[in-house]
Formats: structure tokens, sequence, C-alpha cells
């Protein structure tokens, strides 16, 4: 019997880790961030490995599994509805949502060297990251392992030969970890928005409460409730009452089915945002211009790539299923729409209770000292 072979201990799991980031994530930031610093450290310790383990393969004398000659055929795009192998451009897209995280936390950074530095650097880390396991995966892993989940620890399995056991078990440990401290991270960051929400009376008021630590540990709590549910639900109810089904196949189906709505959603949202760089630059062009760090053209043209990107992004993700051998390309789009649809109805039924609730009589000063706690009654 093999460890997380069943849906519902994949729940348990979940739910731990949504405990365990919610405590560590109402944590004063210095801590949380000495702990983020250190898994940093770690996990690229860990790409490292993993692309050794790729290149010592090679190195070895062994044929990489994977053909990477440009006239093999194996570069070749499709882009049939239901059948191409663009799709993967929406998967890519997912994995690389997280790169704007730091973003939310802006008001918290006192350098504007901090941030062009992480605008032009991190975004080359992580692709670099990228493409180092992706080369790694395809030349020491067998072709019917590289979509699996362990397939990177397998490839610094293969390449270090007798050491690679080891090695493969501490980097295990270090993806274990990894996986916490993303938790941590998201928690950390997107708490702000809630905060920040309810700090403009847009959600209810307490979701601005903070405690000692002046961590919004209310939302930081909510959020881990809305995973703890949705682990639930995917994971330890709907696999078991739907007759017919693997329940694992269809938690499988069911977690791709979310992350594909995710990046639907993160695509139509981030139209708007590419839209309100170039509304806002030539609205107030003489602030931007007292502040310029780039020729207005580099902003404008990045908008316009981002446009086009999110709309290909867009495309690509409905285009084919992420996981064909278990679903159809028609309950695919299906399921991807409903959830898209709900999550804009809930969005915008959330905005205009919010709007209604708004009280003119409330300022700025004191909706923060209500936050704070220091008013007698909020």
């Amino acid at each position: 019997m093999s460890i997380l072979g069943d849906p519902w201990q994949i729940g348990l799991v979940i739910i731990a880790v949504a405990a365990i980031s919610f405590g560590l994530s109402a944590v004063r930031f210095r801590a949380a961030q000495n702990l983020v610093n250190i898994m940093f450290v770690l996990y690229s310790a860990a790409i490292v490995l993993i692309g050794l383990g790729g290149l010592i393969w090679l190195l070895a004398g062994h044929p990489g599994y994977t053909n990477l000659a440009f006239n093999g055929g194996g570069w070749n795009l499709t882009f049939g509805w239901g059948t191409g192998n663009f799709t993967i451009f929406g998967f890519v897209i997912l994995a690389l949502l997280g790169i704007e995280v730091p973003l939310n936390m802006g008001v918290e950074v006192t350098s504007d060297r901090a941030v062009t530095r992480y605008l032009i650097w991190g975004p080359i880390i992580v692709m670099v990251a990228y493409l180092i396991t992706t080369f790694a995966i395809m030349t020491a892993v067998p072709s019917t392992g590289q979509a699996n989940l362990p397939a990177m620890v397998e490839a610094v399995k293969n390449g270090f030969g007798p050491a690679g056991l080891v090695l493969a078990v501490i980097v295990d440990l270090i993806m274990i970890g990894f996986g916490l401290y993303a938790a941590i991270v998201y928690n950390y960051s997107f708490g702000r928005l809630l905060f920040v929400s309810g700090l403009d009376r847009r959600l209810p008021p307490v979701m601005s409460k903070v405690n000692a630590a002046r961590v919004p540990w209310v939302a930081v709590l909510v959020q881990s409730i809305i995973v703890a549910v949705l682990a639930v639900a995917i994971y330890m109810i709907i696999p078991y009452v739907v007759p017919g089904t693997n329940p694992a196949n269809l938690a499988t189906v069911m977690y791709y089915i979310l992350f594909a709505s995710i990046t639907v959603i993160w695509c139509f949202s981030m139209i708007f945002q590419f839209i309100d760089i170039i509304v806002i630059r030539y609205k107030y062009h003489e602030t931007f211009t007292g502040a310029r760090l780039a020729p207005d053209w580099v902003f404008y043209l990045a908008s316009l790539l981002g446009l086009l990107a999110s709309g290909v992004g867009l495309y690509a993700t409905v285009s084919a299923p992420w996981v064909p051998s278990l679903i159809d390309p028609a309950p695919w789009d299906i399921w991807i729409a409903a959830i898209v649809v709900l999550s804009l109805i809930a969005a915008a039924t959330i905005y205009f209770i919010g709007h209604a609730r708004i009280r003119d009589d409330v300022t700025d000063e004191q909706a923060i000292a209500a936050s704070m706690g220091t008013v007698e009654g909020a």
C-alpha cells in the first residue's frame, strides 16, 4: 500500500499544511522572512542538484530519454481544438503565477531599488530554475515517468549513481518543506489583499483585524479555512460519492480543473491590469515623469505584450485538457466555464455587498485604528 495513495489521505495532509502555515503566517514578519530565506537557499540547492543530475547522466555516457533534435519532430506545436499540445502554455502560465506575489506586499518595501531588482532578477531566476529542472527530467527520467510528481527526485537518483538515493531523499525532504514554505508565502501575501479590503469595507471589517505582531490574522485564518473546506470537498467527499468513477482519477481531474480555472481567471484579470497601466500612465503622466524608472514606450510595449500573452493563455488553457487521458475536451471546458462564472458572480456579490456597507462617517484613520484594536467597541 503506497503512502498517500488514497485521495482522503491527501486531503488530510493538505488540511495539516493549511493549519501549520496559518500558525507560521501569524508570527512577526521578520521571523517569517527568516524562515522563507532559509527555505529559498535550500530550494535553490535542490534545483542545482536536479540540474546536475541531468548533466551527470549525459556526461556518464547515457543517452537522454528525450530526443531534443529539432529535426526529430518533437518540437512541433499543434493547435487543434481538443487535441493540440499548445495547451501546455496554459500550464506554464500556472507555474509562473506566483511571480507577482511579493508585489502584494509592495507597500512594505522602503527601497525603490529593491522593487526594480526584484522585477528584473525575479523572473530571470524563476525561468532559469524551470529550464534547469525541465532539462534534467527530459534527460535523466524515462518518458513514461516524466509527468509524475516525483520526476525531479528521480532525476537526482538516476544521475548521481550510488549517491543518488541519499541525495534524492534530501531533495525529497526539501520539496516537502517547499510545499509548506509556499503555503506560508501565499497566506502571508494574499492575506494583505483581504486586509486592505477589510479596511476599505469591501469585505467585513473583521478582515482588517491584526494581532500583536501586526499580522492580519483573521484574513489568514479565513484563507486557511477555505483551503481546508476545498480539501475536504475535493479529496474526501466528492471522489467517494460519484458513482462509477475511480476516486484517485476523479480527484486528479478536479485538481487540474481547479488550477485551469485559476489560470483563466488570472489571465482575464491580468488583461485589466495591463490596460490600467496604459490608462494610469496617460492620466497621471506628469506624476510618473518625476519618478520615471524607464521610458514610456517600455511600459506601453510591456502592456501590449502582456495583453497578447494573457489572451493566448486563455486560449491555450481551454483549447485542450491538461490530462486528456482522464477527461474529454467538452467536459473540461464546461467545468472551467462553470467555475469561472460562479467565481465572477461570487466576486461581484461580495463587491456590491461591501460597497453597500461602506460608511462615509468613518475616516481612514478610524478604520486603521479599529483594525489595530485601539478603538473602543471596534
